[in-house]
């Protein structure tokens, strides 16, 4: 309300000086009168909101980014006051924002880079990822903050605009849940029991995680799984790429069946995080679960056999809570993890 406010009072003045014919009809001093006018009442205005206990500004850059340099990568974790700021950029967009209310809603920001913020980086490189990840040959946002996200965050700074409002396309990971009547839901995730930890040959088929997923108060479909894995070659203790053992990626539901397939991910690329940490991201899934319904999602892979020593596979989703993402019957995208290795 406090920028409608402002931005609509400059645009009057423009239109008043820009007018088709102004010069030529109005003196000098009749213009300089108007625009006089007009800039007490801007002023009253601003002082109207800044009583109400708003900050004043039209150029749309966030108070706690006053002063602040966006130059160093972030990640989960970290502090500092360009934590705030981008924090309050994201908050400037309902789509991108850290919080609807509370610790690190807009006005309420804070020094921390946690899993909210981690959430809201997510959405905003997915808004701009022609610009952010395309770059790295993604399609998903991350949600760490490296060059090609500072560069368009400094970039709405230098601009002193904030994020658009209508988000452009992200990563078209989830599609439309059918036979839906806009109804509101969640989801829960447990790991399943099977498939167990174990000593298995390298090679074709191996089942490697399971987890189950139900859906509360409306159809839940899972559109993207975050699948983590750490390749430890079990004689040197030296970790590896997953991406050199792993070859294929298969997702089933409920059992293992070519009538289950859902999807199967080729030469998998595995990306690290600042945090060293290796995971892959399994799009496009449509894994569909009925409202009240559970059902279990299986991940088998293919591995290579020309190994001339034994390995030690650690596999999980990726990240304390956004391992999945499920869309609801109103369209609504959710994140949720478990943190349990095989």
């Amino acid at each position: 309300m406090k920028k409608i406010i402002a931005i609509a009072t400059t645009l009057t003045v423009a239109a008043m000086i820009a007018g088709p014919g102004a010069v030529g009809a109005t003196s000098v001093e009749d213009l300089q009168a108007t625009i006089a006018g007009l800039q007490a009442q801007l002023n009253a205005a601003l002082a109207q909101l800044t009583a109400l206990g708003g900050t004043a500004t039209t150029t749309g850059t966030p108070a706690a980014c006053v002063g602040v340099a966006l130059t160093r990568n972030l990640s989960m974790g970290m502090t500092g006051t360009d934590v705030k700021c981008v924090q309050a950029l994201l908050n400037t967009n309902a789509a991108t924002q850290v919080a609807a209310t509370g610790v690190g809603s807009a006005g309420s920001e804070t020094t921390y880079f946690g899993s909210l913020t981690k959430a809201g980086v997510v959405k905003f490189q997915e808004m701009y990822a022609s610009e952010v990840l395309a770059t790295w040959g993604l399609t998903v946002g991350t949600g760490y903050v490296g060059s090609t996200t500072l560069a368009k965050l400094n970039s709405l700074l230098a601009a002193g605009t904030t994020t658009p409002t209508t988000p452009t396309t992200g990563g078209g990971e989830t599609t439309p849940v059918a036979g839906c009547n806009g109804e509101e839901g969640s989801y829960t995730l447990t790991i399943s029991g099977t498939p167990p930890g174990g000593t298995v040959n390298a090679g074709d088929g191996l089942d490697a995680y399971g987890f189950n997923v139900k859906a509360i108060n409306s159809k839940i479909n899972v559109g993207r799984v975050d699948f983590q894995a750490a390749v430890v070659n079990a004689t040197t203790s030296v970790a590896e790429n997953p991406g050199n053992f792993i070859k294929t990626l298969y997702v089933y539901k409920g059992s293992v069946s070519d009538e289950n397939l859902v999807k199967t991910f080729s030469n998998p690329t595995f990306t690290q995080d600042a945090a060293a940490v290796y995971y892959t991201q399994l799009i496009g899934l449509d894994f569909v679960v009925e409202e009240g319904e559970i059902e279990k999602l299986i991940i088998v892979m293919d591995t290579t056999t020309t190994i001339d020593q034994n390995r030690t596979v650690t596999v999980r989703l990726y990240g304390a809570t956004n391992g999945v993402r499920g869309t609801d019957c109103a369209g609504i995208n959710s994140y949720a993890s478990i943190t349990t290795n095989r």
